[in-house]
């Protein structure tokens, strides 16, 4: 049975893609680890979680991303992190079933990597 507290502690981060369309800015490198301010992208939206309290985040990887694993495991961001394997990039939906045992009966948050707050990426300068 879903629960609904109200409280929003989880969030998915779909981060599987081939990002085909970014391929002339990332030569073949994971788009969400372009820098923005000096920080990959995926920094920013995890940032931007952490800010609005949420307390644990699966981010959705496949084969071939792992950088974004090693990126978090040194960084160490004010929550927990766990990954979610997708074992084939089939969209969106698809990444969200794979997080389903991630979210279990839980409400979450789906936050697009590529799709945050210039506002948050800025604040770092202050």
């Amino acid at each position: 049975m879903l629960r609904l507290d109200g409280i929003v502690r989880k969030a998915v981060i779909p981060a599987a893609g081939f990002g085909t369309r970014m391929w002339p800015l990332t030569g073949g490198a994971p788009k969400e680890m372009l820098p923005v301010d000096g920080k990959p992208m995926i920094h920013h939206i995890v940032q931007e979680a952490i800010d609005a309290a949420i307390e644990h985040i699966g981010i959705v990887i496949r084969a071939g991303k792992e950088s974004i694993a090693r990126y978090f495991e040194r960084s160490q961001p004010d929550c927990e992190i766990t990954f979610v394997h997708q074992p084939e990039p089939r969209g969106l939906g698809d990444a969200l079933l794979c997080a389903r045992p991630f979210v279990g009966d839980e409400c979450f948050a789906m936050l697009i990597p590529t799709s945050f707050s210039a506002a948050s990426a800025l604040q770092s300068r202050s």
